[in-house]
């Protein structure tokens, strides 16, 4: 399966006795940036060797290796746990291996609850929402804040391990696949119109409503989906194609002439796994000439509403 993996690369300091948050990924602290039903990473430090447990099946468990991580609100919610995937050291310094003084840290992979979201959200954007904490054999470190976006993607790479790298490089793009699952990213044949394409993302958000007529469990599997998800305060998913050469991703990618707005064939929960959604589209006639990749990166980005982040490719320019 392919999974996100993003590190923050963190100083050296001595471990201390109360568990502390250092880092979280793809966001840099702190604030973060979280959306209901989210899985992402939390990096601590921890007193203690730092366990490499792995949750066995679902529902995820709350507690791994000694280890919880506790969400609260600031409008009067239960505080809860979030169901964990994995707990596992990751060192912050360079060198395989790593130096004999560099301490691991503890990486924390999660997801953010959905149930305890019943308050309504808070207006406009960088509202600070609420807190995070790690408990470590019952110690309780000190929280972090978080803003609660209601979408923020994270797009899976194609890299199947830790890598020295923040949000994606050339070395760690992102994962579009053509329909037989193999990459495109660099490799031949390169995507021509009409072809069906697909990524993954994380931090979609809320479907709205959820379409098995219940409210969504958190660590649990994904039921079966054959129909689009509307997203809460999103409605169904669309994306920008920006058909310029090299164009960097926006969060507001404005209307022009070598952009399309998008409205993919199917966009909703990947079955039988958490928190992972499933984008296919279509692609379409370029509405300017293309670059050929040949002499540049990328001739198409695809830019989200919800996310500064994109995916950059290239498309066959030849007949």
């Amino acid at each position: 399966m392919l999974r996100l993996f993003v590190v923050l690369l963190l100083a050296v300091h001595a471990v201390p006795a109360q568990p502390v948050v250092v880092g979280t990924g793809p966001a840099k602290p702190f604030p973060i940036r979280i959306a209901p039903g989210q899985v992402t990473y939390i990096y601590a430090r921890i007193d203690k060797t730092v366990p490499n447990v792995k949750a066995e099946g679902y529902p995820l468990p709350l507690t791994l290796g000694g280890v919880s991580l506790w969400i609260g609100t600031r409008a009067g919610e239960p505080v809860r746990r979030m169901p964990l995937f994995s707990v596992e050291p990751v060192y912050p310094c360079d060198g395989v291996p790593p130096p004999p003084d560099c301490s691991p840290l503890a990486a924390v992979r999660f997801q953010v609850p959905f149930e305890f979201l019943t308050v309504d959200y808070p207006e406009g954007e960088g509202i600070e929402f609420g807190r995070i904490w790690i408990e470590v054999d019952g110690k309780r470190g000190a929280p972090i804040s978080f803003f609660l976006p209601r979408s923020n993607a994270e797009f899976v790479t194609l890299c199947r391990g830790f890598v020295p790298a923040y949000a994606f490089s050339g070395v760690c793009p992102p994962a579009l696949l053509h329909a037989d699952g193999t990459p495109t990213w660099r490799r031949w044949p390169l995507p021509r119109p009409g072809e069906v394409l697909t990524f993954y993302a994380y931090g979609l958000g809320l479907p709205n409503p959820w379409p098995t007529g219940k409210f969504p469990t958190s660590g649990e599997p994904a039921p079966p989906s054959t129909e689009s998800w509307n997203f809460l305060g999103i409605g169904p998913l669309r994306f920008v194609l920006d058909f310029r050469a090299n164009a960097r991703p926006s969060r507001l990618p404005g209307p022009r002439s070598s952009t399309l707005l998008i409205e993919p064939l199917y966009a909703g929960p990947v079955p039988g796994l958490v928190g992972l959604y499933q984008v296919n589209f279509r692609l379409p006639e370029p509405p300017v000439p293309l670059t050929p990749c040949t002499e540049v990166e990328s001739n198409v980005t695809i830019s989200f509403a919800a996310s500064s982040l994109g995916i950059p490719f290239c498309m066959q320019t030849e007949p």
